[in-house]
Protein backbone atom coordinates (compact mmCIF):
# COMPACT_ATOMS: atom_id res chain seq x y z
CA UNK A 1 0.00 0.00 0.00
CA UNK A 2 1.11 3.50 -0.65
CA UNK A 3 2.39 5.51 2.36
CA UNK A 4 1.17 9.27 3.14
CA UNK A 5 3.05 11.28 4.85
CA UNK A 6 1.06 14.12 6.85
CA UNK A 7 2.38 17.63 6.29
CA UNK A 8 4.46 19.09 9.46
CA UNK A 9 3.09 22.09 11.10
CA UNK A 10 5.44 25.39 12.22
CA UNK A 11 5.32 26.01 15.95
CA UNK A 12 2.81 28.74 15.37
CA UNK A 13 0.63 27.21 13.68
CA UNK A 14 0.66 24.35 16.02
CA UNK A 15 -0.16 26.94 18.74
CA UNK A 16 -3.05 29.24 16.43
CA UNK A 17 -4.96 25.85 15.99
CA UNK A 18 -4.42 25.14 20.08
CA UNK A 19 -5.68 28.36 20.72
CA UNK A 20 -8.47 28.83 17.98
CA UNK A 21 -9.98 24.97 19.46
CA UNK A 22 -10.13 26.05 23.39
CA UNK A 23 -11.71 29.56 22.38
CA UNK A 24 -14.32 27.32 20.20
CA UNK A 25 -17.91 27.26 22.45
CA UNK A 26 -18.72 23.90 23.69
CA UNK A 27 -21.97 24.15 22.45
CA UNK A 28 -21.14 24.86 18.97
CA UNK A 29 -21.59 23.22 15.80
CA UNK A 30 -19.05 23.12 13.58
CA UNK A 31 -19.93 23.79 9.80
CA UNK A 32 -18.36 21.50 7.58
CA UNK A 33 -16.22 23.02 4.65
CA UNK A 34 -16.89 21.59 1.14
CA UNK A 35 -14.01 22.03 -1.37
CA UNK A 36 -15.11 22.97 -4.86
CA UNK A 37 -13.33 20.62 -7.30
CA UNK A 38 -11.53 22.08 -10.25
CA UNK A 39 -12.86 19.87 -13.16
CA UNK A 40 -9.55 20.89 -15.18
CA UNK A 41 -8.03 19.87 -12.38
CA UNK A 42 -5.27 16.81 -13.16
CA UNK A 43 -6.53 14.35 -10.15
CA UNK A 44 -3.25 12.85 -8.90
CA UNK A 45 -3.01 8.88 -9.51
CA UNK A 46 -2.12 5.90 -6.84
CA UNK A 47 1.38 4.60 -8.01
CA UNK A 48 1.30 1.59 -7.38
CA UNK A 49 4.09 -0.54 -5.56
CA UNK A 50 6.15 -2.83 -7.43
CA UNK A 51 5.54 -5.87 -5.16
CA UNK A 52 2.15 -5.55 -6.48
CA UNK A 53 2.60 -4.58 -10.39
CA UNK A 54 0.84 -7.62 -12.37
CA UNK A 55 3.25 -9.02 -14.83
CA UNK A 56 2.28 -9.38 -18.45
CA UNK A 57 1.61 -13.21 -18.89
CA UNK A 58 4.05 -15.29 -21.24
CA UNK A 59 2.82 -16.57 -24.30
CA UNK A 60 2.36 -20.30 -23.30
CA UNK A 61 2.55 -21.55 -27.24
CA UNK A 62 6.54 -19.54 -26.97
CA UNK A 63 7.03 -21.00 -23.86
CA UNK A 64 5.96 -24.50 -24.99
CA UNK A 65 8.43 -24.49 -28.23
CA UNK A 66 11.06 -23.54 -25.89
CA UNK A 67 10.95 -25.98 -23.82
CA UNK A 68 11.08 -28.47 -26.63
CA UNK A 69 13.88 -27.41 -28.65
CA UNK A 70 16.28 -29.60 -28.23
CA UNK A 71 20.14 -29.03 -27.76
CA UNK A 72 22.25 -29.05 -31.31
CA UNK A 73 25.81 -29.07 -31.00
CA UNK A 74 27.76 -28.44 -34.02
CA UNK A 75 31.26 -29.83 -35.07
CA UNK A 76 33.55 -28.64 -37.98
CA UNK A 77 36.00 -31.13 -39.67
CA UNK A 78 38.26 -30.02 -42.66
CA UNK A 79 39.28 -33.03 -45.21
CA UNK A 80 40.29 -34.06 -48.43
CA UNK A 81 38.68 -36.12 -51.07
CA UNK A 82 41.08 -38.84 -50.19
CA UNK A 83 39.57 -39.38 -46.63
CA UNK A 84 37.13 -37.43 -46.12
CA UNK A 85 34.85 -40.60 -46.27
CA UNK A 86 37.36 -41.94 -43.48
CA UNK A 87 37.02 -39.21 -41.12
CA UNK A 88 32.67 -38.35 -41.51
CA UNK A 89 32.50 -42.01 -40.47
CA UNK A 90 34.96 -41.67 -37.71
CA UNK A 91 32.83 -38.80 -36.42
CA UNK A 92 29.56 -40.37 -36.80
CA UNK A 93 30.49 -43.65 -35.07
CA UNK A 94 32.09 -41.74 -32.11
CA UNK A 95 28.58 -39.75 -31.90
CA UNK A 96 26.37 -43.30 -32.03
CA UNK A 97 29.16 -44.87 -29.63
CA UNK A 98 27.72 -42.56 -26.78
CA UNK A 99 24.04 -42.02 -27.98
CA UNK A 100 23.09 -45.45 -29.04
CA UNK A 101 21.64 -47.60 -25.77
CA UNK A 102 21.69 -50.66 -27.30
CA UNK A 103 24.05 -54.07 -26.53
CA UNK A 104 26.65 -53.42 -28.88
CA UNK A 105 29.92 -54.40 -29.80
CA UNK A 106 32.80 -51.69 -28.70
CA UNK A 107 35.55 -51.29 -31.98
CA UNK A 108 38.61 -49.00 -32.15
CA UNK A 109 40.03 -48.04 -35.68
CA UNK A 110 42.63 -45.95 -36.10
CA UNK A 111 42.78 -42.25 -38.29
CA UNK A 112 45.52 -39.83 -38.74
CA UNK A 113 47.19 -41.06 -35.63
CA UNK A 114 43.91 -41.10 -33.97
CA UNK A 115 42.50 -44.46 -32.13
CA UNK A 116 38.63 -43.57 -32.45
CA UNK A 117 35.31 -46.00 -31.00
CA UNK A 118 33.29 -47.50 -33.64
CA UNK A 119 30.24 -49.66 -33.30
CA UNK A 120 30.01 -53.17 -34.35
CA UNK A 121 25.89 -52.78 -36.18
CA UNK A 122 25.26 -54.10 -39.94
CA UNK A 123 22.27 -52.06 -40.18
CA UNK A 124 23.97 -48.52 -38.58
CA UNK A 125 27.58 -49.47 -40.60
CA UNK A 126 25.23 -49.41 -43.70
CA UNK A 127 23.45 -46.15 -42.80
CA UNK A 128 26.55 -44.58 -42.09
CA UNK A 129 27.80 -45.59 -44.91
CA UNK A 130 25.02 -44.23 -47.36
CA UNK A 131 24.83 -41.07 -45.73
CA UNK A 132 28.39 -40.27 -46.00
CA UNK A 133 28.27 -41.26 -49.53
CA UNK A 134 25.62 -39.04 -50.12
CA UNK A 135 27.22 -36.31 -48.33
CA UNK A 136 30.68 -36.44 -50.99
CA UNK A 137 28.28 -36.37 -53.78
CA UNK A 138 26.64 -33.40 -53.01
CA UNK A 139 29.78 -31.56 -51.78
CA UNK A 140 31.64 -32.79 -55.23
CA UNK A 141 28.61 -31.78 -57.18
CA UNK A 142 29.65 -28.15 -56.43
CA UNK A 143 32.87 -28.49 -58.11
CA UNK A 144 34.42 -26.05 -56.14
CA UNK A 145 38.26 -25.98 -54.29
CA UNK A 146 36.81 -25.88 -51.18
CA UNK A 147 33.21 -27.40 -51.32
CA UNK A 148 30.95 -27.85 -48.19
CA UNK A 149 28.41 -29.82 -46.78
CA UNK A 150 26.30 -31.08 -43.75
CA UNK A 151 24.72 -33.88 -41.65
CA UNK A 152 22.73 -34.01 -39.22
CA UNK A 153 22.02 -36.63 -36.82
CA UNK A 154 18.86 -36.67 -34.42
CA UNK A 155 17.11 -38.58 -31.59
CA UNK A 156 14.11 -39.09 -31.16
CA UNK A 157 11.96 -40.41 -28.02
CA UNK A 158 8.62 -42.07 -28.22
CA UNK A 159 5.73 -39.89 -26.55
CA UNK A 160 1.80 -40.75 -26.17
CA UNK A 161 -0.36 -38.31 -27.87
CA UNK A 162 -2.79 -36.53 -25.65
CA UNK A 163 -5.78 -36.75 -29.20
CA UNK A 164 -5.72 -38.32 -31.78
CA UNK A 165 -7.79 -39.54 -35.10
CA UNK A 166 -6.93 -42.28 -37.11
CA UNK A 167 -3.52 -42.12 -36.36
CA UNK A 168 -0.90 -43.23 -34.25
CA UNK A 169 -0.89 -43.32 -30.64
CA UNK A 170 2.91 -42.31 -30.14
CA UNK A 171 4.66 -39.40 -32.00
CA UNK A 172 8.50 -38.72 -31.60
CA UNK A 173 10.05 -36.15 -30.36
CA UNK A 174 13.34 -35.25 -30.97
CA UNK A 175 15.72 -34.81 -27.91
CA UNK A 176 18.80 -33.96 -29.50
CA UNK A 177 21.03 -33.52 -32.63
CA UNK A 178 24.48 -33.31 -33.89
CA UNK A 179 25.31 -31.03 -36.65
CA UNK A 180 28.65 -32.11 -38.77
CA UNK A 181 29.72 -29.21 -40.60
CA UNK A 182 32.40 -30.73 -43.43
CA UNK A 183 34.68 -28.80 -45.48
CA UNK A 184 36.32 -30.59 -48.44
CA UNK A 185 39.41 -28.77 -50.06
CA UNK A 186 41.15 -30.29 -52.46
CA UNK A 187 45.41 -29.34 -52.64
CA UNK A 188 47.01 -28.74 -55.84
CA UNK A 189 50.85 -28.39 -54.66
CA UNK A 190 52.64 -30.64 -52.05
CA UNK A 191 53.12 -27.78 -49.67
CA UNK A 192 48.99 -27.49 -49.74
CA UNK A 193 49.09 -31.61 -49.14
CA UNK A 194 50.82 -30.75 -45.76
CA UNK A 195 48.56 -28.03 -44.94
CA UNK A 196 45.28 -29.68 -45.87
CA UNK A 197 46.33 -32.84 -43.66
CA UNK A 198 47.65 -30.84 -40.72
CA UNK A 199 44.26 -29.01 -40.42
CA UNK A 200 42.57 -32.39 -41.28
CA UNK A 201 43.80 -33.88 -38.36
CA UNK A 202 43.40 -31.08 -35.75
CA UNK A 203 39.89 -30.67 -36.89
CA UNK A 204 38.96 -34.18 -36.49
CA UNK A 205 40.76 -34.49 -32.92
CA UNK A 206 38.73 -31.21 -31.58
CA UNK A 207 35.65 -32.55 -32.89
CA UNK A 208 36.38 -36.02 -30.99
CA UNK A 209 37.32 -34.21 -27.58
CA UNK A 210 33.86 -31.69 -28.52
CA UNK A 211 32.10 -35.00 -28.65
CA UNK A 212 33.78 -36.49 -25.20
CA UNK A 213 33.28 -33.67 -23.61
CA UNK A 214 29.60 -32.94 -24.38
CA UNK A 215 28.10 -36.32 -23.38
CA UNK A 216 30.03 -36.25 -20.61
CA UNK A 217 28.87 -33.11 -19.45
CA UNK A 218 25.56 -32.91 -20.61
CA UNK A 219 23.47 -35.64 -19.40
CA UNK A 220 19.77 -34.06 -17.48
CA UNK A 221 18.38 -33.94 -21.34
CA UNK A 222 17.79 -37.43 -21.90
CA UNK A 223 14.81 -38.91 -21.69
CA UNK A 224 14.07 -41.82 -19.34
CA UNK A 225 13.90 -45.40 -21.04
CA UNK A 226 10.27 -46.56 -21.09
CA UNK A 227 10.66 -49.47 -23.34
CA UNK A 228 11.89 -52.86 -24.31
CA UNK A 229 12.65 -52.31 -27.28
CA UNK A 230 15.85 -53.09 -29.00
CA UNK A 231 16.36 -49.69 -29.65
CA UNK A 232 14.64 -47.18 -27.77
CA UNK A 233 15.53 -44.29 -29.02
CA UNK A 234 15.15 -43.91 -32.61
CA UNK A 235 18.16 -41.58 -34.84
CA UNK A 236 17.94 -40.57 -38.55
CA UNK A 237 21.29 -38.77 -40.18
CA UNK A 238 20.25 -36.33 -42.89
CA UNK A 239 22.29 -34.88 -45.70
CA UNK A 240 22.16 -31.20 -45.82
CA UNK A 241 18.75 -30.67 -43.10
CA UNK A 242 18.52 -26.90 -44.56
CA UNK A 243 17.92 -28.19 -48.22
CA UNK A 244 15.49 -31.48 -46.96
CA UNK A 245 12.62 -31.65 -46.18
CA UNK A 246 9.27 -33.44 -46.18
CA UNK A 247 9.32 -37.25 -46.40
CA UNK A 248 13.25 -36.61 -47.41
CA UNK A 249 14.20 -36.56 -43.82
CA UNK A 250 11.74 -39.40 -42.04
CA UNK A 251 13.66 -41.71 -44.21
CA UNK A 252 16.60 -41.98 -42.25
CA UNK A 253 14.91 -43.29 -39.47
CA UNK A 254 15.77 -46.26 -37.62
Amino acid sequence: MPIFIPRCLSKQQTTTTLNNRSNTPANHTATPVRESVDPNRAIPRRLTPLSQAVRAPRNPANASMEQRRPPEYILEVFADPACVRDVVKAILHTIFFHRYFSSISPLTRDLLDLTLPAIDDVDLETLIDQRTAALVRAIESTHQQRGRGQLAVQFFEKRRRKTYFFGKADEEVCWEQWTLDVTLATPRTETDVLKVRRAMEKSLHKAALKIVNIVNRDKDHIPPITTTDANPFPYQVVVNPKATDGWGQRMGIF
